[in-house]
């Protein structure tokens, strides 16, 4: 297909696809088939940076790593996160871009881009706070309490996971 990653520059979609059109800044011209795989690229990389690579229903909303039921929501960019689930935080308490809301449609929004907050208390991903995974550092110390409860939950004593802990 091409090179879609980086947007051209001089008008021509760089994929033999027939005709592009403009796309507006920064994207430029592309035909329907690139700028669709842009778009997707573009989806895949926020899902990554925001921890949103859930399975979508039918799949169990399991955690990979522990294997505990979470509360699954889906993006606003078509993929799925984890939550944690039954708990809500004080958005005081958890830095703005882990802070995540359930928006009245139904879908989980992360105030990583500077979305307003839509109330006082906010839901976190599963992932940082998986009492599986390791203890976590440099954040918030409502992580470390969620993190510790999870392990308590699974029978887990507090301190470091073991090697043992995290199934392969």
């Amino acid at each position: 297909m091409g090179d879609t990653t980086a947007p051209p520059t001089d008008g021509v979609c760089p994929a033999d696809h027939g005709s592009s059109r403009d796309r507006g800044m920064p994207i430029g011209h592309l035909c329907d088939p690139c700028y669709a795989a842009y778009i997707d690229e573009a989806d895949n990389r926020q899902a990554e940076d925001e921890g949103a690579t859930a399975p979508p229903p039918p799949a169990a909303p399991a955690c990979p790593v522990c294997g505990r039921d979470q509360d699954r929501w889906p993006t606003g960019y078509g993929r799925w996160i984890l939550l944690e689930p039954r708990r809500l935080f004080l958005n005081t308490a958890v830095p703005a871009e882990q802070q995540w809301f359930i928006a009245h449609d139904g879908i989980a929004v992360n105030r990583r881009h500077g979305t307003t907050p839509l109330g006082d208390r906010c839901r976190i991903a599963h992932r940082l706070v998986c009492g599986h995974g390791p203890r976590p550092t440099n954040l918030a110390h409502a992580f470390t309490e969620a993190w510790l409860r999870n392990r308590a939950d699974a029978g887990l004593p507090p301190g470091e996971p073991d090697a043992g802990d995290t199934p392969q």
